[in-house]
This record gives structure tokens, C-alpha cells and sequence, in this order.
């Protein structure tokens, strides 16, 4: 009843790892991904720099704001 399920369901549920890994095969999926992961990463850094400009830029403004209603 319960061959090849009990394996997966203990991996599941408690964290078992009784299938051993394919020696190289973490390797050989980072390289057929790199492509994707490179592109992730430039995505990453682009929107931090967007969001750190529009926090200085939102700094400035309130900056200028609050100059101009002091005089």
C-alpha cells in the first residue's frame, strides 16, 4: 500500500532526506541557470537603486517643502 508514498510523505512531513543527491547535480543546475539567476539579480539591483533614488528624490522634495513654508 504504501511503497513508494511512506518515503516521500516522511520527507514531507519530517524533514527526511532519504533520497541521496546525484553527485554534481546542485552544479549542473546553477550552470543551466545561470542565465536566469544573473538576470534576477540585475532585476534585484535595478529596483533597489529605483527605490533608493525615490526615497532621496522624496527626501528633497520634503526637504524644499519644508524650507519654503518657513519663510
Amino acid at each position: 500500500m504504501c511503497v513508494g508514498q511512506c518515503g516521500m510523505m516522511r520527507q514531507l512531513f519530517f524533514g527526511e532526506f532519504t533520497i541521496k543527491e546525484r553527485e554534481g547535480a546542485w552544479e549542473k543546475r546553477v550552470e543551466e541557470r545561470r542565465e536566469i539567476l544573473e538576470y534576477r539579480r540585475q532585476a534585484e539591483i535595478a529596483e533597489h537603486q529605483k527605490k533608493q533614488e525615490e526615497a532621496r528624490k522624496a527626501a528633497l522634495e520634503s526637504g524644499s517643502e519644508s524650507e519654503s513654508t518657513d519663510h
